[in-house]
């Protein structure tokens, strides 16, 4: 880092930073093995395991018995939007918690539930809800699918409404992702091992070689007063500090 103390500017060496970096390179890896064990452990032991379960409708409205034309085409993104919201609306949720007698509210089963289009047409309507228990995800979407069935032809006036798959037993969880989350943890502790570093380099104002003194001071050195302590060990550092002192009374 340069410092160039008679104009106030502050320049950063890059080659001196790349050096430091690389000397703490050790430390860098450790701080982010660290992060990444810890974001491990509490993802696998502290967060709940969540499943996703879908199952697929067939939606056929009453435009679509014959040859559909070029407004129908324009009309499926609309006719999915609308799938999507009666899915999620209380009509339906309310139904499936009684049905299944499930302990909780009307938005906390909506919010478990994602309502996607699966094809061009907007007729295939895929519904999949997460929850913490496999059986009871597959059992939810299945109820919820069933329900929405009922709702579409009577509210929205489709002709038909058929299943196109069964909703299905999760076998892994979908979330939390354990191996993203500690690949990103470790990622996350070598960027914040290595910003406190430059941080502290670039804060870093004292003068500890002669070559700092003439990059930073812009004056030449003209000698060097050794250390009389430097070589000394422990001990011979202490009696010399005590016969200093001695000599100063």
């Amino acid at each position: 880092m340069e410092k160039k103390f008679q104009d106030d500017e502050v320049e950063i060496d890059l080659k001196e930073l790349f050096a430091i970096l690389m000397d703490k390179i050790l430390w860098i890896l450790l701080a982010g093995v660290v992060c990444a064990l810890a974001v491990f452990l509490v993802t696998r032991f502290f967060m709940t395991p969540m499943y996703a379960s879908s199952t697929q409708i067939y939606v056929l409205s009453k435009q679509n018995s014959e040859a559909m034309s070029y407004n129908d085409l324009q009309m499926s993104t609309q006719l999915a939007e609308d799938c999507a919201a009666l899915i999620q609306s209380r009509t339906v949720t309310s139904q499936v918690i009684e049905e299944l007698g499930l302990d909780m509210t009307d938005e906390e089963l909506a919010s478990c539930i994602r309502v996607e289009d699966v094809s061009s047409s907007g007729r295939v309507i895929q519904i999949t809800v997460t929850y913490p228990d496999p059986a009871q995800a597959q059992q939810i979407a299945n109820t919820v699918r069933e329900v929405a069935a009922g709702n579409f032809v009577e509210i929205m006036d489709l002709q038909a409404v058929n299943t196109v798959e069964e909703a299905n037993l999760p076998q892994n969880p979908s979330s939390p992702n354990v191996k993203m989350y500690t690949v990103v943890g470790f990622l996350g502790g070598i960027v914040i091992a290595a910003a406190v570093i430059i941080i502290i380099f670039i804060t870093n104002d004292k003068i500890r070689t002669q070559d700092d003194v003439e990059k930073y001071l812009g004056i030449s050195v003209l000698g060097i007063i050794p250390d009389s302590n430097e070589g000394l060990n422990n001990e011979e550092q202490v009696n010399a500090q005590k016969q200093k002192k001695a000599k100063k009374k």
